[in-house]
This record gives C-alpha cells, sequence and structure tokens, in this order.
C-alpha cells in the first residue's frame, strides 16, 4: 500500500499532466465523521481481573476545512485540501477484580468501564479527482489519494460504575473522569482515502457531496492510559496496534475562477 501511495504521489506532482494543470477554484467543505478504531487492548483493575464481556462502537465527529482544484483534462483534477477531523470509539466493558491485601482483607469489584476516545487531527490529503466527462450539470466522480494526518490533541472520558464488596459488606460506586493527551500515540500518521460522489454545476460556483473512506496506514505501536482513584485504586487501558477509520459524510461549495 505504501508503494502505491508513492507513485500516486509522483503521478499527482511529476507527470506531464500535473504541468498542465489550471487553477479551477477553491472551495470549502465541511461533514459528519462516523468515526471507529482497530487494535488489541486490555483494560484491567488491579492486577487480577476477569474480563466478562465487551463491545467497541463508533462515535460521531466532525471535518470541516478547504481545498483547491488543479483542472488537468476534462476529466482529471488534482485536489489538494486542508481539514480539521475529530476521530475516535466508544468501548463499554465488564469484568471482575479481586485483590487480597491479608487474610483478614479480600476486595473484590464487578465493574463496567464506558470510555469515549477523541482525536483531533489536522489532515493533509493530496487527491486525484476522476469526473465523467462532457458538459453535464450533474457529474458523479471518485477521489483517492493519500493523507497526512497530524495529531491536535487526544482525550479519553471514563465512566466507571460497579459494586465493591469489602468482607462481605456491598458497596455501590462510581467515578467519571477524563485525561487528555494519550501517551504513546503518533504524531504523525499517513492515511489513505477514497471517495465517491456527485458534483452539482451551478455555473459560477459548484456543489459537492460524497462519501468518503479514510483509515490509517501507520500503526499507533503502544498506547497507554493510567489513572489513580483512592475507593477504585488504580485502573489503565494498555494498548497495540491502534489505527483509525471513518466514513465520512461531506459536503462541499466551490467557488469556479
Amino acid at each position: 500500500m505504501n508503494r502505491l501511495l508513492i507513485l500516486l504521489l509522483i503521478v499527482l506532482t511529476g507527470t506531464p499532466f500535473a504541468s498542465a494543470a489550471e487553477f479551477s477554484g477553491v472551495g470549502i467543505r465541511f461533514g459528519l465523521n462516523i468515526a471507529g478504531q482497530t487494535g488489541s487492548e486490555h483494560f484491567f483493575l488491579y492486577s487480577d481481573d476477569e474480563y466478562t464481556g465487551g463491545s467497541k462502537d463508533n462515535r460521531l465527529g466532525f471535518c470541516v476545512g478547504g481545498f483547491i482544484i488543479y483542472q488537468v483534462t476534462d476529466w482529471f483534477a488534482i485536489q489538494p485540501e486542508v481539514l480539521i477531523s475529530v476521530k475516535g470509539s466508544k468501548f463499554d466493558e465488564s469484568g471482575k477484580s479481586t485483590e487480597t491485601d491479608s487474610l483478614l482483607y479480600v476486595h473484590e469489584i464487578n465493574w463496567e468501564n464506558r470510555e469515549t476516545w477523541k482525536m483531533s487531527c489536522l489532515e493533509i490529503p493530496l487527491l486525484a479527482k476522476f469526473t465523467l466527462p462532457g458538459k453535464r450539470a450533474i457529474k458523479p466522480h471518485l477521489t483517492l489519494g493519500p493523507v497526512l494526518s497530524l495529531n491536535l490533541g487526544s482525550k479519553v472520558d471514563w465512566s466507571l460504575s460497579g459494586t465493591h464488596v469489602i468482607n462481605g459488606s456491598l458497596q455501590d460506586a462510581w467515578e467519571d473522569a477524563s485525561k487528555d493527551d494519550i501517551d504513546g500515540l503518533n504524531n504523525v500518521n499517513w492515511c489513505y482515502l477514497i471517495g465517491f460522489g456527485v458534483d452539482f454545476d451551478l455555473k459560477a460556483s459548484r456543489m459537492i457531496v460524497d462519501v468518503r473512506y479514510t483509515a490509517d496506514l501507520t500503526e499507533n505501536d503502544s498506547y497507554s492510559v493510567e489513572f489513580d482513584n483512592p475507593e477504585w485504586g488504580h485502573y489503565e487501558r494498555n494498548g497495540l496496534n491502534l489505527k483509525n477509520n471513518v466514513v465520512a459524510i461531506t459536503f462541499g461549495y466551490m467557488f469556479n475562477l
């Protein structure tokens, strides 16, 4: 995949087509992100856990920014963009932990953990845009290309609830917490983007609607989030090979120049 992206960059910037490109217009873009994450992770309380189940869900975010179009032929254009994109995911998990400090002290916890991960990124796509040729008011298009993604900030919100059993005494407990700047996440990621959409020609301007899929190529090798709480004790999430993926529904408006 990395070789394909390098080849596409060469095609976009180093061919006679690119040298013949004419500035066509500038536009703005905004949209809704349906964001998710892949990777292996482990959440634990203390050191002795029995994991009873969990699920990973998408979360909603947004993207906003601008783009420029350099028209090469009637059907092919180069489209650089700059976007702010908010990604992430949600986790719901449950488990059981037991801690024994002495023969007289046994601490059991039945817990439910809910998390929301949020990552804000500056994305710089360099896209090839292929449009059906001809003078049509409505033109379907395909866009694809590499994306440079810069991590602007990350945050995880926790909602931890459950029951303590301390020497046979049942107690309810809960906690809400948040942490900024997750340790171990890359500051720079490479992604790929592929999208399908429609251009609506308004003569002096253009409306653009598309659906895009963006996914990380580079992995976050390891990451961790830790909290210390006097009631719950120490708990954390560790993980490997975290990758973001986003399905975005975007709307653009371009001024023809």
